[in-house]
């Protein structure tokens, strides 16, 4: 009979865990990223980095807390503060058309509390154009499709949209802006455009009305925007929004080909009279009151 030596075995000490203070780090940040480039403004900054240790590239965005701030796990972990209530939440999300956030966690900077988030960067491979969100995916590749093939992306973009706000309606979480520069644009592994959703918060009873009514106006100015995506800031592109709401059909037709003449990025045979019908649909979407998913979906089938 043969017996194992005990001696031999690796002995793995035991490490005391500072349950107390269980999301503040130190140095986190700092040692576990490489800074690639950096947007800041008044109370929050924007990171684009790499992370030597899993050979991924990822966005952290750091919010500065309040003054009042306690690291204590009891005072974070039922915190009412809203940027770490959206970091719980998102953190426990995971959908295809929804932006991930990977982990969270709190340091401690020049005696400031500040809230670091380690989110999905998406990338669009294989393009000349690196887009970054639905606006500007519009504009380098949407812009020269063809009648057909743009009409069947639209709404191919439509429904994933509504899939990822169903998920969250599930979770009772809303949407802070509905809008093209808020939706990512990426491509999956078998090669098929994914959109997903950045921006969305939790909501309470009194909201949820409101919010799909918002959403439906959304839907339509999203509509619009991907019909054919005019160049300029986002005030100067919703202003031809405006105008169709108020105009007659054929009068925002013809005014809009006008201006898109000035479109350099755009299919030569372009004219938004081959989208008159998805229009229609838009101009729904704008002016009336829709009160659930399903209504949306409905609207957003018709788009032929």
């Amino acid at each position: 009979m043969h017996f194992f030596r005990i001696e031999n075995i690796i002995k793995i000490p035991y490490v005391k865990q500072d349950y107390k203070h269980q999301f503040l780090k130190t140095n986190k940040f700092k040692n576990e990223f490489i800074i690639l480039n950096e947007e800041s403004e008044s109370h929050q900054a924007l990171f684009h980095v790499y992370k030597p240790m899993d050979d991924q590239i990822y966005f952290v965005k750091r919010i500065h807390l309040q003054a009042t701030f306690n690291s204590s796990f009891m005072y974070v972990f039922h915190s009412n503060d809203i940027h770490i209530s959206k970091a719980k939440i998102l953190a426990s999300l995971s959908h295809p058309n929804l932006i991930r956030l990977y982990d969270w966690w709190l340091e401690i900077l020049n005696f400031k509390p500040y809230l670091f988030m380690q989110i999905e960067y998406c990338t669009y491979p294989r393009y000349i154009s690196q887009t970054k969100n639905l606006l500007s995916y519009a504009y380098f590749y949407m812009n020269p499709m063809d009648c057909k093939q743009k009409h069947k992306l639209i709404q191919n973009i439509m429904q994933q949209i509504i899939q990822g706000l169903e998920f969250l309606k599930q979770r009772n979480i809303h949407i802070i802006d509905l809008k093209p520069e808020n939706i990512i644009v990426t491509i999956t592994i078998t090669g098929d455009l994914q959109v997903l959703i950045s921006d969305f918060n939790p909501t309470d009873n009194k909201s949820k009305s409101k919010n799909i009514e918002n959403i439906s106006v959304a839907f339509g100015a999203l509509i619009m925007h991907l019909i054919l995506t005019f160049p300029g800031d986002g005030t100067l592109r919703n202003n031809y929004i405006i105008k169709f709401q108020s105009m007659n059909l054929q009068d925002s037709i013809s005014l809009f080909d006008s201006w898109a003449q000035k479109v350099k990025n755009r299919n030569r045979d372009f004219s938004f009279h081959l989208f008159k019908n998805l229009m229609l649909q838009a101009l729904s979407l704008l002016t009336n009151q829709y009160h659930d998913f399903h209504e949306l979906k409905t609207i957003i089938q018709k788009i032929v």
